[in-house]
């Protein structure tokens, strides 16, 4: 990837370009419905993008301060929209201490807007969340309530086996911790957990 100051340089120019053009064609009164869209999609394209890249670099401060400031617009189609939430959800995921703040975003998001595989994406994303603020439970209905929508979601597959594995290893090590403690005081070990027999 090009440095993030390359990324920034060519799509805040780009940003100010769309604003000049969305400028120019404001008064649908005077110009087409077809012209007055124009630039606003482009606008949040780059907007989006330059938020992917941030994540990708690593700078979630960047990326959830050009998501939430630089497209400067109320209304987004809604393919966008989607890249948006999705873009602000990945950095919030990379951010322990915000992890409920992500969560509040998703939870908060209108889905009757979105096709079913981007709903589907919400509940995985969410899934996430869960899995990592250590709800289970949650986890489990997020990622199957994603697959129910959308069964060739892959990412969704995934993310429900790392945090099935994850669990599993957690179990594991604690009926290992307590067989050895009953072994070191001479009591029968426990026996497994049911869920750990199939």
């Amino acid at each position: 990837w090009e440095s993030l100051l390359h990324w920034q340089d060519v799509l805040v120019w780009r940003n100010q370009i769309y604003n000049v053009v969305i400028n120019a064609f404001s008064n649908i009164e005077h110009v087409g419905a077809q012209l007055h869209q124009l630039g606003y999609r482009d606008k949040a394209w780059s907007v989006n993008r330059l938020g992917a890249v941030a994540t990708t670099h690593g700078c979630t401060d960047t990326c959830l301060y050009v998501l939430n400031n630089l497209y400067g617009y109320g209304a987004m189609e809604v393919q966008e929209a989607f890249v948006k939430i999705r873009e602000q959800a990945r950095a919030y995921l990379d951010r322990p201490t915000e992890l409920q703040a992500g969560l509040n975003l998703l939870n908060t998001t209108n889905l009757d807007y979105f096709q079913t595989h981007h709903q589907a994406e919400v509940f995985r994303l969410k899934g996430m969340f869960l899995a990592q603020l250590d709800d289970a439970d949650g986890a489990h209905t997020a990622f199957s309530t994603a697959l129910c929508m959308w069964k060739q979601c892959p990412e969704a597959w995934v993310g429900w086996a790392s945090h099935c594995n994850k669990l599993y290893e957690t179990a594991s090590a604690m009926q290992a911790q307590q067989v050895q403690q009953a072994t070191a005081q001479g009591l029968p070990a426990p026996a497994p957990p049911p869920h750990m027999l199939h």
